[in-house]
């Protein structure tokens, strides 16, 4: 019971990091690429004109949208990689040498 709980919690999360992964380079992360794009340029250009502040302000604002697509493929990475976690102990269910009960306890927690 425990092993089929770990196997299909494990695929279960992995399926689910993948797909919010998909859902995320859709609708998130080519929307910041050509954002921080812009802004990049836009920095270039306030160097060109001689405008510190306003080259301060662009690289600020590329830093918040890479913060946001940092935080969100942390979400999805660790997703997946909880998800093979669960695999492996699944595999390595026969060799732990624990009662039944303290098995599926563990499964569930995990």
């Amino acid at each position: 019971m425990a092993r089929r709980l770990l196997l299909l919690g494990g695929i279960g999360l992995i399926l689910t990091g993948m797909f919010f992964g998909d859902i995320f380079a859709v609708y998130t992360l080519h929307q910041n690429a050509a954002q921080v794009g812009a802004n990049l340029a836009a920095a270039a250009n306030c160097r060109t004109f001689r405008k510190p502040a306003c080259g301060v302000c662009q690289f600020r604002n590329i830093g918040m949208f890479l913060e946001n697509r940092g935080t969100k493929v942390d979400a999805h990475v660790h997703m997946i990689d909880f998800g093979y976690l669960a695999l492996l102990l699944a595999i390595l269910q026969p060799w732990v040498s624990f009662a039944e009960s303290w098995k599926k306890k563990i499964a569930w927690v995990f």
